[in-house]
């Protein structure tokens, strides 16, 4: 990856929103404990 790219990724990942990912989180969580698999 180049630097400019890699400088671009980094940016991106920068401006995910952290509450939203840990929303996700703990929906996949609750998913997994309600899943008969568990």
């Amino acid at each position: 990856m180049s630097a400019a790219g890699l400088t671009e990724f980094i940016q991106m990942v920068r401006e995910i929103d952290m509450d939203e990912v840990r929303k996700d989180i703990a929906e996949a969580e609750a998913a997994a404990a309600n899943s008969p698999d568990a």
